[in-house]
C-alpha cells in the first residue's frame, strides 16, 4: 500500500508503528548492504559521453572521481540499476526532480511531525 494512502486513514502513531514493523521483515542494516554486479562501469560511463561537448568530458570525469556520491550523482542510470536490485521495504516513496539526498531538508510541522522537502 502506498504510504500516503496509509496516512489518509491512520494517525501518526499508527504510521510509525507500521514503519517499525517493517524492520522485522527487513532490518535497517540490510538496506546498507550493497549487492555486487558483474558489469563494466567504464564502458557504461563512456557510453554516456555520446552527444556531450568533448572538451568538458575530462572535467566531468574529474568531478565524478571525487567521491562515491559524486559518481552516483553523475551516473543516475547506474544508481537506478543498483537501487532496483536492492532490498525494499514495501513502503512506496514518490520522488521527482533532482532527488538526491543533498537536496532534502527535514523540518517539523506545527504538530511536531517530521516533514521533508
Amino acid at each position: 500500500m502506498p504510504f500516503h494512502h496509509f496516512l489518509e486513514r491512520h494517525d501518526h502513531d499508527a504510521a510509525v508503528a507500521m514503519g517499525k514493523s517493517v524492520r522485522d521483515v527487513l532490518p535497517r542494516s540490510a538496506l546498507g548492504e550493497v549487492p555486487t554486479y558483474d558489469r563494466d562501469l567504464v564502458s557504461l560511463v563512456r557510453s554516456q559521453h555520446e552527444g556531450r561537448i568533448p572538451e568538458l568530458i575530462p572535467l566531468r570525469i574529474a568531478r565524478m572521481s571525487e567521491s562515491p556520491f559524486a559518481f552516483y550523482r553523475a551516473t543516475a542510470d547506474i544508481m537506478a540499476g543498483d537501487l532496483a536490485a536492492a532490498p525494499v521495504t514495501g513502503i512506496d516513496v514518490v520522488i521527482s526532480g533532482d532527488a538526491h539526498l543533498g537536496n532534502f531538508g527535514f523540518y517539523a510541522s506545527p504538530e511536531r511531525r517530521s516533514c521533508s522537502t
